[in-house]
């Protein structure tokens, strides 16, 4: 999942984590804040602005991680990494929040195989989020 010994692979595995943490996570989680969080819990009425900048952001970032993976099923080509794995986790509240991944098919095809994973599956049963 880590590339031992390929310290390239690792930059890599890395890179891709940054991108993820320190873009497009904000975006994502600042998205479904306003859409889910709000709402659920009674904290005011969702902000259109905020969505707007977010739903932007998001849309300039994830062109990015769509060509990406129009050149290998996963982040660093036909392997999983660990990046994958950090990647779903964040790409979760794009469904959540039900936002669409139409414009990024690669992404969108991506999310879909990842999330049906036997053990990605096997994760969300153990703890009952299935």
């Amino acid at each position: 999942m880590y590339p031992i010994g390929d310290h390239l692979k690792r930059c890599k595995v890395d890179q891709w984590m940054d991108f993820f943490s320190n873009h497009v996570r904000h975006w994502l989680n600042s998205y479904a804040f306003e859409k889910i969080a709000k709402v659920k819990f009674g904290i005011g009425e969702p902000n259109r602005a905020v969505e707007d900048e977010a739903l932007g952001s998001t849309e300039q970032q994830m062109p990015a991680v769509d060509t990406r993976l129009g050149n290998g099923k996963f982040l660093l080509g036909d392997n999983v990494t660990i990046a994958d794995n950090f990647a779903f986790a964040y790409m979760e509240m794009a469904e959540l929040s039900q936002l669409s991944l139409a414009d990024f098919p690669h992404v969108k095809n991506w999310y879909q195989e990842f999330k049906n994973r036997d053990s990605v599956v096997r994760a969300k049963t153990t703890l009952g989020l299935v």
